[in-house]
C-alpha cells in the first residue's frame, strides 16, 4: 500500500474538547504490507489519544489492545514519530503477538504511553533509516512511563532492541519477565530496568486413589491460548480462552488471578470475568485440560493503577 497510516485511531487535537478519555480500542488481526520504496510512508498501526495545542496531554486514549497483527515493510520515513506501530498517549494497552518485518527505522514507538504490556511480540529484519534501526523506541516527553515486556523476540538486526530517549529529563520503568535485554541501550538514563520473579508453578499432590487417565499414543497435547475482551468501565476484565486448542477437545479451563501464592484455581469456565479492585501488578493464568489430562497454560500480565 501507499496509504500514509493503513491504520489510524485518533482523538482530534483541539483543546478544551475532552470531557472524557475515549477508551477501549482492539486492532487485531490485521495483515499490513507497506511499499518500502514508496517516498513517505508513517507507521502501520497508529493510536493517539488526545493532546493540546502544547503538546501536553488532554486525555490519554485509555484501554488499546494492538495484538496478533502482521506488518510487512513499512518505510517509516521519520525516525521521531514513525514506527511499524505507534502509541502517543495511551494508558493500560495490551501489545502482543505481533510480527514486525522489514520495518524501517522504529518497530514499536511508545511516545508517553504508560502501563503498557508487550508480550510475545516478534521484530525482525529491521531496515536504518538515519543511520540506525531501534527495534522499540520510547519518548517519555511529558512524564515518567511504565511498561512490561514479558518474551519479546528480537533477531538483531537492529541498532537497539530498545531505546529510551533521555532528552526530556524522564524516564521509561521497563519491567522485565523473561524477556531477554541484549542490545537495550540504557547508557543515557532514560531507561530503567527491573526484573520481576516469575513464581513456580506448584505441582499438586498426587492422590493414590485416583488411577490415572490412560493417554494414547497419538493424543497431542492441548495448546492454551489466551485473550483479553475489554468491556465498559466498572464492568471488570473478561477473559477469554475459547482460541485454545486440542486435537481431542478441551474438558476444562482453570483461572487464577494473583500468582504470588501460587498457581490456584480461583475460576473455571471458557470464558470469566474479573474486577481487580486494587493497585498492582496481577499475573492472569489460565491453565487448559484435555480429555487425557494433559494440560498447557497462557499468562498475561495485567497493571493496575
Amino acid at each position: 500500500i501507499d496509504c500514509r497510516i493503513p491504520i489510524s485511531v485518533a482523538q482530534i487535537n483541539t483543546d478544551g474538547k475532552y470531557p472524557v478519555p475515549v477508551h477501549d480500542v482492539s486492532i487485531t488481526g490485521n495483515y499490513i504490507e507497506g511499499n518500502y520504496t514508496a517516498e513517505k510512508q508513517d507507521s502501520g498501526i497508529y493510536v493517539l489519544g488526545g493532546r493540546n495545542s502544547d503538546r501536553t496531554i488532554a486525555q490519554p486514549y485509555i484501554r488499546a489492545n494492538v495484538s496478533d497483527n502482521t506488518i510487512v515493510d513499512v518505510n517509516n520515513w521519520l525516525m521521531s514519530d514513525d514506527g511499524a506501530i505507534v502509541l502517543r498517549h495511551v494508558k493500560y494497552a495490551v501489545v502482543k503477538s505481533n510480527d514486525i518485518s522489514g520495518t524501517g527505522g522504529t518497530g514499536i514507538n511508545l511516545e508517553d504511553a504508560d502501563e503498557v504490556v508487550m508480550q510475545d511480540n516478534v521484530i525482525k529484519n529491521m531496515k536504518e533509516i538515519e543511520g540506525s534501526a531501534i527495534g522499540v523506541k520510547m519518548l517519555p516527553v511529558l512524564q515518567d512511563n511504565a511498561m512490561v515486556l514479558i518474551n519479546n523476540t528480537f533477531d538483531g538486526s537492529a541498532t537497539y532492541n530498545a531505546y529510551s530517549n533521555a532528552e526530556y529529563g524522564n524516564i521509561y520503568q521497563v519491567n522485565l519477565m523473561n524477556q531477554d535485554t541484549s542490545k537495550f541501550d540504557t547508557s543515557n538514563g532514560g531507561m530503567e530496568l527491573v526484573t520481576l520473579s516469575e513464581p513456580e508453578l506448584e505441582t499438586p499432590p498426587a492422590d493414590d486413589e485416583e488411577e490415572a487417565p490412560s493417554i494414547p499414543e497419538d493424543d497431542e497435547y492441548p495448546v492454551a491460548n489466551l485473550a483479553i475482551r475489554y468491556v465498559p468501565a466498572g464492568d471488570g476484565l473478561t477473559f477469554d480462552g475459547g482460541e485454545s486448542t486440542d486435537d481431542n477437545g478441551i474438558v476444562s479451563y482453570s483461572w487464577d488471578f494473583d500468582s504470588s501464592d501460587g498457581i490456584q484455581e480461583e475460576a473455571t469456565g471458557e470464558t470469566v470475568t474479573r474486577d481487580f479492585l486494587v493497585q498492582g501488578r496481577f499475573k492472569v493464568t489460565m491453565t487448559v485440560t484435555d480429555i487425557s489430562g494433559q494440560q498447557d497454560t497462557d499468562s498475561i500480565l495485567i497493571v493496575v493503577n
